[in-house]
């Protein structure tokens, strides 16, 4: 045992265990609040992002009525670029559409929620199915000024309306790309066209926002005017021949 200390190499036992050691903390440590209120923000988070999606859910279920709304024309004539200014206030002048398409609007007209289906296809292609056309409430047919071929094939776009469409349904011819200097179908020939079938018409640009509400304006109170809803005002400064249904 040597000099009389304890000592395990030569036979000894080990000391016994001092009264004044730290004896260890079964418990467990306790939680750090910085921790805490960043668990807590994002629960916080995603119950609130539940709420919106759930409010969101509720506002497109609840509506008083509900219009289909379907675009025609030729490819690159604009349709698609007409409804991302008409929803988002922006274009997408790469984006192109595969199939069918639809995407929902709720608006608030004359104090009635009403949920819009706007109905986009694909241009590349005349043979359209005759579900495009089922139950639609109104149609915007485009073509593009500066591109004569887009309204010549305006006349085709109208019969095929006549032929599929439902008998009462709203149209509106609209000359897109306004804001272009290098125009190939003047404004009258358009005003002659949509007189020819008793249609509105009116030109825009997707591409500045040129009357683009002022369509949907003037087509949805038609839609309502034929369910004798005529109490109904368009909200906009559009000015109306009420012969040509021509708009400036």
């Amino acid at each position: 045992m040597g000099d009389g200390g304890w000592g395990l190499g030569d036979g000894g036992l080990a000391p016994p265990p001092n009264p004044q050691s730290p004896i260890p903390n079964p418990q467990s440590p306790i939680p750090n609040p910085y921790y805490i209120n960043i668990k807590c923000i994002f629960l916080f988070f995603i119950l609130s992002i539940k709420a919106l999606y759930k409010k969101i859910i509720n506002m497109l279920n609840n509506y008083d009525y509900l219009l289909k709304i379907i675009f025609l024309g030729e490819p690159g004539v604009g349709k698609t670029s007409i409804i991302y200014r008409y929803l988002y206030d922006s274009i997408q002048s790469y984006y192109f559409t595969i199939g069918y398409d639809f995407k929902n609007k709720l608006i608030d007209f004359n104090n009635k929620l009403i949920k819009m289906q706007l109905w986009d296809r694909v241009g590349s292609e005349h043979r359209i199915k005759s579900s495009y056309y089922k139950k639609a409430n109104g149609a915007i047919i485009v073509y593009d000024i500066c591109y004569r071929p887009s309204f010549i094939d305006m006349k085709y776009w109208l019969k095929e309306i006549k032929e599929n469409a439902p008998e009462d349904i709203s149209l509106i011819i609209a000359g897109n790309k306004y804001d272009l200097s290098e125009r190939k179908v003047t404004e009258e020939e358009g005003k002659k066209i949509a007189e020819e079938y008793n249609t509105y018409f009116i030109e825009i640009s997707a591409k500045t926002g040129h009357n683009i509400y002022q369509v949907f304006d003037i087509l949805i109170k038609d839609i309502f005017d034929n369910i004798n809803k005529s109490s109904i005002k368009i909200k906009n400064d559009s000015i109306i021949d009420k012969v040509s249904k021509c708009f400036k």
